[in-house]
């Protein structure tokens, strides 16, 4: 019979196991985001998380490429305080087109060495924002304003690896007669296999008129595990025989 101490053992054996299916392990080697203007292929803008692991943070009014001006908190990635979901995200983003002319931007965040949820996994990928005009300027509607918004999974690892599409999403053309132009789309596409570590990325090219601002969130990817991990789920699995003959025996005795 399993004394009292026994008894918490095989208890915690258990929970153990099936805390552990569900406990993200993720992380990342590298964030990094940026921008191309004008269909430049050399960057406007490259920077990584090196000084803040998990996190990109613009200063408010970073200027890009001389047209743009950027405020707002622009990319994070689970890292330091990994939640039940691998992500990476761009926050609270604000363009503002600076110049009279038409200009086309490319923005891009990759995060690579993500190693859970455990394989194979359903990605999820949302994209969302409004285009306006710059309030004191000569622009009086949105017109002309597009954006594509795309998402990527990558099991070779690399970042902006794009071997599996989870989002491609055209928002259209801007009329002539909205004040406001706005676009929001979720994605989803499974299942994505991976084998050691992947990288996800998520991208938005978007045409920006003179004078006019886009605010929003450029884009989110998400990947929840399609089923639970076979050593987690083997390891609660294993508590449960102890247990259940305490349980039974005690049943008799009572009997």
């Amino acid at each position: 019979m399993l004394n009292r101490s026994g008894r918490w053992t095989a208890a915690m054996f258990v929970l153990a196991g099936f805390a552990l299916a569900g406990l993200p392990r993720d992380a990342h080697a590298t964030l990094e985001l940026r921008a191309f203007i004008d269909g430049s292929s050399t960057a406007a803008i490259d920077v990584t998380d090196a000084s803040t692991p998990g996190t990109i943070t613009l200063p408010n009014g970073t200027v890009v490429g001389g047209v743009l001006l950027v405020n707002g908190s622009i990319s994070t990635a689970n890292y330091t305080s990994p939640g039940s979901l691998a992500q990476i995200a761009s926050q609270s983003l604000n363009v503002i087109n600076t110049t009279s002319a038409v200009h086309t931007v490319l923005l891009q965040i990759s995060a690579n060495n993500f190693n859970a949820p455990p394989s194979p996994l359903a990605l999820t990928a949302t994209a969302s924002g409004t285009f306006s005009p710059v309030a004191g300027t000569t622009a009086t509607s949105a017109a002309g304003a597009s954006a594509v918004a795309q998402a990527f999974a990558s099991s070779a690892n690399a970042l902006f690896g794009n071997t599996f599409l989870v989002q491609n999403f055209s928002s259209g053309v801007a009329g002539t007669t909205p004040t406001l132009f706005s676009y929001s789309n979720t994605s989803s596409n499974s299942p994505f296999s991976y084998s050691g570590a992947y990288s996800m990325t998520v991208q938005l090219a978007f045409t920006l008129p003179g004078n006019v601002q886009l605010n929003g969130r450029a884009n989110v990817e998400q990947a929840t595990s399609v089923v639970p991990e076979p050593g987690s789920i083997a390891m609660a699995l294993a508590g449960l025989p102890v247990l259940g003959g305490y349980w039974l025996r005690r049943r008799r005795k009572q009997a």
